[in-house]
C-alpha cells in the first residue's frame, strides 16, 4: 500500500519561492507548481539578492536552482541565517551530483534530481515543510546530519547591537549594497573610492559577524535594519518587549 505524503503543518498549502537564474525555467516551474492545490507560489527570484529580499518579507520554502550562485553553499548558509523558517530545497540536480554533503552542511533541507516529476517534487516539498530532510532517490545519499539552525532571536539581537557600532558612512554603504549596487556604483554615489567602499564592507562584515557582504546584507534584512524592497537603511527599530 502506498502511503500518502505528509501534509504541511496545519493542513495549509505550502508556500514556495522559486529561485532560478533562468527565466524560462523559473517561470515554467512556478507555473506548474502554482497549479497544484498543495502549493502556493509566493514569489520568484532570479538572483541571490532577490532571494534575500524575498525571505526578508516572508517565510517560505526556497526552491533553488544550483546555478543561482557561484558560491551556493554560502548563499544557502546566508538564507538560513536571514530566515531560519525558510528551508532551502535544491532542484534540477544531476544524478551524479557529489556536492550534496557540502550543501547539507550549509543548511539545505531537500534535494530534487533533474528527472523528478511534479508528484515527486511536491512530495519532497511537503516532507521538508513537515521538518524532514529529503534526498531524491536518484541522488547519492549523504551520511551527514546538519547542525541546528541558529536561533532567530539571537541573530536579530546580535545584528541590532552591532548596528549601533556602524558609522553613518558604513550604514550608507550597507544600504547601497543591499539595494544591489556594485562597489563602483556605491563609490560613485557617495563620492569615495572603491578602495574605501571595500574597507567599509570589511568593517561592516566584522561588526555584524558576517563572513562576507552577502551575509552582512542578509543579517541587516533579517533585523529590519535595511528595507527589503529598496535597500534603504532604516532607523534602529525598538527592541522587542
Amino acid at each position: 500500500m502506498v502511503m500518502p505524503p505528509p501534509q504541511a503543518p496545519g493542513g495549509q498549502p505550502i508556500r514556495v519561492i522559486v529561485a532560478d537564474p533562468y527565466t524560462l525555467s523559473r517561470t515554467s516551474v512556478a507555473s506548474v507548481l502554482a497549479a497544484h492545490p498543495a502549493v502556493v507560489v509566493v514569489g520568484e527570484s532570479a538572483s541571490a539578492r532577490e532571494v534575500l529580499q524575498a525571505v526578508a518579507r516572508e517565510s517560505a520554502i526556497v526552491l533553488m536552482h544550483p546555478d543561482l550562485s557561484a558560491d551556493l553553499s554560502g548563499l544557502i548558509h546566508t538564507v538560513r541565517l536571514a530566515s531560519p523558517q525558510s528551508p532551502v530545497v535544491l532542484f534540477g540536480l544531476r544524478e551524479d551530483e557529489r556536492r550534496i554533503t557540502a550543501w547539507i552542511e550549509a543548511g539545505a533541507r531537500g534535494f530534487i534530481d533533474e528527472k523528478a516529476d511534479l508528484a515527486t517534487v511536491v512530495q519532497i516539498l511537503l516532507r521538508v515543510a513537515a521538518g524532514e530532510q529529503v534526498v531524491s532517490p536518484r541522488l547519492p545519499s549523504p551520511a551527514y546530519e546538519p547542525a541546528a539552525a541558529p536561533r532567530h532571536s539571537h541573530v536579530t539581537a546580535h545584528a541590532r547591537s552591532a548596528w549601533l557600532a556602524l558609522t553613518a558612512r558604513e550604514r550608507q554603504v550597507l544600504g547601497l549594497i543591499a539595494a544591489g549596487c556594485s562597489n563602483r556604483d556605491a563609490a560613485w554615489t557617495l563620492g569615495i573610492s572603491e578602495h574605501t567602499v571595500r574597507a567599509h564592507l570589511r568593517s561592516i562584515s566584522q561588526k555584524l559577524g558576517a563572513q562576507n557582504r552577502l551575509q552582512a546584507v542578509a543579517l541587516a534584512f533579517h533585523a529590519g535594519l535595511v528595507d527589503a524592497g529598496n535597500g534603504a537603511t532604516a532607523p534602529l527599530p525598538p527592541a522587542a518587549s
